[in-house]
């Protein structure tokens, strides 16, 4: 809609956690790659290295998705006492686990979806678990799981809550 309401506009996707300083990789993006399955979150920027890993915390190859790693001066030392389970040492650098999923093509990023329950929705991060957590405090509840609901573009437009009552 944008480029059909204002045709000589630029619209530039980024990408970044706020670990890491929020923007670490961008692209200009083309009416071309609004017809692709999902837009791309762009190429890392000249101070930061992004990685796509395994389980393993192995290099994976093109096109194969995994957890979305980033290294370099914008990566944060950590949280006040917080767990720093995420910031890690990988090839001698300090780097960010995000628990972002995603996937590289010719060095082009794009993302994939969550590999854990935190989901972001309407700006908030949000962990289901802490809400599953919540309902089970009541009385009347016997078994919860909430799960998010997705859009085509990967983003949560929903979240829903399935509970069980105690009969």
């Amino acid at each position: 809609r944008l480029f059909e309401r204002f045709p000589h506009i630029k619209i530039i996707n980024s990408y970044g956690p706020t670990e890491c300083t929020v923007a670490v990789s961008s692209v200009l993006i083309s009416r071309e790659m609004l017809d692709c399955a999902s837009i791309p979150i762009g190429y890392s920027k000249q101070d930061t290295e992004i990685f796509i890993l395994d389980e393993q915390l192995n290099i994976v190859d093109d096109e194969i998705p995994g957890e979305i790693l980033i290294q370099g001066e914008s990566v944060s030392n950590g949280y006040i006492n917080g767990i720093n389970d995420r910031f890690i040492e990988f090839q001698g650098k300090p780097s960010y686990l995000t628990g972002d999923l995603g996937c590289k093509i010719n060095d082009m990023i794009y993302f994939k979806g969550r590999s854990d329950n935190q989901i972001k929705y309407k700006g908030h991060r949000i962990e289901l678990n802490d809400i599953e957590a919540n309902l089970y405090k009541l009385d009347y509840v016997e078994k919860v799981a909430v799960v998010p609901r997705y859009n085509e573009f990967l983003q949560v437009n929903r979240i829903i809550a399935y509970v069980k009552i105690i009969a």
